[in-house]
């Protein structure tokens, strides 16, 4: 097998970079390293991602770098994606992969046919979206869905994880959510799946049980074996359920200051809602995330296609039936348990 190893693609961008101040891509770096005779022969051993601490991200980088790339199959994805995308992913033709953002690289927007989940482990990015530029800060997700332009630039101080996958593993990935009767899975199933081109931004502050879940996804990644492809799933279903349950911490870091749209907060106002749908008012609802009332309620008819008050009945509904389904419990008690 012939190879490169991450690191040295990472520095060879870099090196351009520092010459031209001119962005390259990962192929045409892969290209010059194979044409320099700067390539390995052989096979290579995968860097051991169990090793690595959760704090130390210095030391996290340098075995992402340990990584080894096929140049042989650089190649022939470069012919594939030339026109399309450089390579933010490691190249090859997986339904599922994941690494870090290349340092340096071109910021030209490309589109890709599969979701891109992009994570600020640690420092910031450059997220370039069309005719929008936003700076993701440490602890950002942002989902991107399939066929939206877009690209990304970070410096070799950055880590941003990017794992894509296509519709079909994507879709099952959500599954633990979307199955529930509940107005946030209607709302990613109406949203994620039907066309739409929503970009959603979530933050997930880096603590350890997350640094976890990126480690093991990036072992499971680079030491394949017959279940590595279920377990790296369910890393990431785990992933995706720590990022919609830290609503309180979206809603505060997009409530206070950071730059956002308003379909940052849908999320986050919708598991509020289900939540607590016993108590609120639209005007209470409205009041917490900073919202004038009659907005609100655009905003929730928007992305749900339904009101305020529909919603809050549905869940009643459900909430009583599962009641009469699991319970022993009297009509009178449900009735006044569900607030039906």
């Amino acid at each position: 097998m012939e190879y490169v190893l991450f690191r040295e693609i990472q520095e060879t961008l870099k090196s351009k970079y520092k010459a031209t101040e001119q962005p390259s891509d990962f192929v045409s770096a892969l290209c010059d390293l194979q044409e320099n005779g700067q390539t390995h022969i052989g096979t290579p051993s995968n860097p051991d991602f169990l090793s690595w601490n959760l704090t130390d991200f210095r030391y996290f980088r340098n075995l992402i770098g340990q990584i080894p790339v096929s140049v042989s199959r650089g190649i022939s994805y470069a012919e594939k994606y030339k026109d399309e995308y450089e390579a933010v992913a490691l190249p090859n033709s997986q339904e599922c992969q994941i690494c870090i953002e290349s340092n340096f690289a071109s910021r030209y927007l490309t589109r890709l046919d599969r979701f891109v989940v992009l994570y600020t482990l640690y420092g910031t990015a450059g997220l370039n979206l069309s005719t929008e530029k936003y700076t993701m800060h440490q602890g950002e997700v942002c989902i991107i869905p399939p066929d939206t332009p877009f690209s990304v630039f970070t410096t070799s101080e950055d880590l941003v994880v990017n794992a894509m996958t296509n519709r079909e593993l994507f879709e099952k990935n959500f599954s633990s959510l979307l199955h529930k009767s509940n107005p946030l899975a209607a709302f990613f199933r109406n949203t994620l799946f039907q066309g739409s081109k929503e970009i959603f931004f979530f933050m997930v502050p880096p603590e350890k049980n997350v640094c976890s879940i990126i480690q093991h996804l990036f072992y499971e990644f680079v030491n394949q074996d017959t279940y590595s492809l279920d377990m790296y799933n369910n890393y990431l279903q785990t992933f995706f359920v720590h990022m919609i349950r830290s609503h309180e911490s979206t809603y505060a870091y997009y409530t206070h200051g950071a730059p956002f749209q308003s379909a940052s907060l849908i999320p986050s106002i919708l598991e509020y809602i289900n939540q607590n749908y016993t108590c609120i008012t639209l005007e209470s609802l409205a009041k917490r995330f900073y919202y004038t009332p009659s907005y609100m309620s655009s905003l929730i008819r928007h992305y749900t296609g339904k009101n305020f008050v529909q919603i809050i009945t549905d869940l009643k509904i459900d909430k009583a039936k599962n009641l009469l389904l699991t319970t022993d419990l009297r009509i009178e008690e449900i009735s006044e348990i569900s607030g039906v």
